[in-house]
């Protein structure tokens, strides 16, 4: 079967070039538009997504008067403000950084060793992260580094392990301990960061407010921005066309599938008269049609990797991930070979009455 399949696509390709080319042509420019569309439509996800993260961040350069910051940074650490979860909180002092991450955030912060355990976390106790140049320093000096203690605040802390200096950027540090060590140390704190794990509405950043009333110095606050519903209409808004240039593809296809069929009745037709059975004729039909299309799809594949980066140097699109292309991919062959089994048997239907 596997043979009669190839003879038959290749005696059409030497018999009818042209219906050919313009169709594998066709097909082509349809896989391109879709890819296109795909990256386009991911480009909007990034930039959506980004306009998440921007909405959950906050930080300040706290004031000189701070009697009262270590108990309000325990209430938003610990919760107790109706405010989302925190998924990343800094504390900078003069020699380290406090921080907390939440469990269930998966940002890579360790290059070795460990981060501090959720129970270090609320306990305070004394462990400490190192900069990575610190390290390189001290083992130099001791070759039993990790089993010594490093002095902080008149304090031992026990280094468990390196971070990276990228996760800290712009305040890095050579020091990280748990956050609510650096609050019971009682040193001064000049700067505060903290990432919420869900976007802030606008209550929320009006309770932040009153929460942080005081605290900050004049001009240094950052606020999440409140995500507003219309940013996300406006990106829906930009995919309409998009998703007009999808229907116009898949109506094209079509289009071309139903002359590709028809250009291959009379060969069908043969085939009927000379006996074959109905599946025969449907299993050439799909084999055909599954031919072309991977060869169109090859060359609208390899014609849109050749410009995608055009587009994305352009901002106009962004590399879509492999699992949307495959989709893709997957929903084109299955709709051009559900249309090719759909007319397949409506012309065995007619076949059959004009045979009776």
């Amino acid at each position: 079967m596997i043979t009669l399949c190839l003879k038959t696509f290749s005696r059409y390709i030497r018999e009818k070039p042209l219906i050919v080319v313009l169709t594998i042509g066709g097909i082509l420019i349809t896989t391109f538009a879709l890819l296109f569309m795909d990256s386009v439509v991911w480009h909007h996800y990034e930039e959506t997504a980004a306009l998440y993260a921007e909405t959950r961040t906050i930080s300040f350069d706290v004031t000189e008067r701070q009697d009262t910051l270590a108990d309000q940074l325990r209430r938003m650490l610990r919760n107790r403000v109706a405010l989302p979860k925190i998924e990343k909180f800094l504390a900078y002092s003069d020699q380290a950084v406090g921080a907390y991450w939440d469990a269930s955030s998966d940002e890579d912060v360790a290059r070795y060793g460990r981060v501090f355990t959720e129970n270090e976390a609320i306990a305070g106790s004394r462990v400490v992260m190192i900069s990575e140049e610190y390290y390189v320093s001290a083992i130099t000096q001791s070759d039993d580094f990790w089993s010594s203690s490093i002095n902080l605040f008149g304090e031992k802390y026990q280094p468990i392990g390196t971070f990276f200096l990228d996760s800290f950027s712009g305040y890095s540090k050579t020091f990280i301990i748990p956050a609510e060590s650096l609050l019971q140390s009682g040193k001064k704190i000049t700067h505060v960061s903290c990432t919420f794990l869900a976007p802030m509405t606008a209550e929320q950043t009006e309770i932040l407010l009153k929460t942080m009333d005081g605290l900050y110095e004049n001009g240094t606050l950052v606020l999440p921005k409140t995500y507003e519903s219309k940013a996300l209409s406006a990106a829906l808004a930009n995919l309409l066309g998009l998703l007009f240039v999808l229907l116009l593809s898949l109506l094209n296809t079509l289009q071309l599938v139903v002359y590709w069929m028809k250009s291959n009745r009379r060969k069908f037709q043969i085939y009927v008269i000379a006996g074959a059975r109905p599946s025969t004729v449907i299993l050439l039909s799909l084999s055909n049609t599954f031919l072309l299309m991977l060869i169109a799809f090859a060359g609208g594949f390899l014609l849109f990797e050749a410009v995608c980066p055009y587009f994305i140097q352009k901002n106009i699109a962004a590399q879509a991930p492999p699992f949307l292309i495959a989709a893709t991919a997957i929903a084109l062959f299955l709709y051009v070979l559900a249309a090719t089994f759909i007319f397949a048997l409506r012309f065995l239907k007619r076949e059959k009455l004009h045979l009776l």
